[in-house]
């Protein structure tokens, strides 16, 4: 990812509603999961780390990200359990954790059944694997281009990969449903678009209260997800566990 979005992210995921809501959902699906006391937490590709605090509250977590500038960025904010990794090959012996977190992370990497494989190699027996991923090639933009994205999935197709590599699936779903007609609409809008602007992630600056109604709207979409599974949506989420 180029360093300007990255310095976006980074100002952008204490408040835009996107990144509140997505907390506010994976939150959510952490509680549905009833880890044990002590469980010990890998959180792959964290960014600038706005998620970290989060599972904080489930566990002891160790953060990776590829970026220099990410690390360096969380550890300013006072994230110590942040480490730089190559981005494929993570530097932890096997079997060493109860949850792998990936979010907004798969899309990412080139080769991704690969790296599906090598986080699967640090959990434990009957551990598990929470990812979340952009959907819909077809909502394929700009934005994508500025993240560095190789492709957007469907549910099915992340199911399929799992599966291959030993890993059952136990929630599957689409995220990001209540805000996806808004979403669809601009990021279908952004692709047909003529600019000789320079790609940049999407973020749209809304008034207070519009951004609070929509973070609030995600944090209600959590609380729902945890018992049923949305048939569409901008993300696809999904919870694997490694097979004994």
């Amino acid at each position: 990812m180029k360093s300007s979005e990255i310095q976006r992210m980074s100002r952008m995921e204490d408040f835009y509603w996107w990144h509140l809501g997505r907390n506010a959902i994976v939150r959510e699906l952490l509680k549905s999961l009833h880890l044990s006391p002590g469980s010990r937490i890998i959180n792959i590709g964290c960014g600038t780390g706005g998620m970290i605090p989060v599972l904080q509250e489930f566990g002891a977590v160790d953060s990776y990200d590829p970026s220099s500038e990410a690390v360096q960025i969380c550890r300013e904010r006072g994230l110590l359990s942040t480490n730089l990794f190559d981005g494929m090959r993570l530097p932890c012996p096997d079997g060493a954790y109860d949850l792998a977190v990936a979010l907004d992370v798969l899309e990412h990497i080139e080769d991704d059944e690969a790296a599906l494989d090598e986080w699967k190699r640090v959990l434990k027996p009957g551990g598990r694997m929470l990812l979340t991923v952009p959907a819909y090639q077809w909502l394929w933009s700009s934005h994508d281009e500025a993240l560095g994205h190789f492709r957007r999935y469907s549910a099915s197709q992340l199911h399929r990969k799992l599966n291959r590599l030993g890993l059952s699936v136990g929630k599957r779903s689409y995220a990001i449903t209540f805000s996806f007609p808004l979403i669809m609409a601009y990021r279908l809008f952004d692709s047909l678009r003529q600019s000789d602007h320079s790609p940049a992630a999407s973020y749209v600056m809304l008034p207070r209260p519009l951004n609070a109604f929509l973070a609030a709207l995600l944090s209600l979409e959590g609380r729902i997800l945890r018992h049923v599974n949305f048939p569409f949506g901008t993300s696809v989420v999904i919870i694997g566990r490694k097979n004994i």
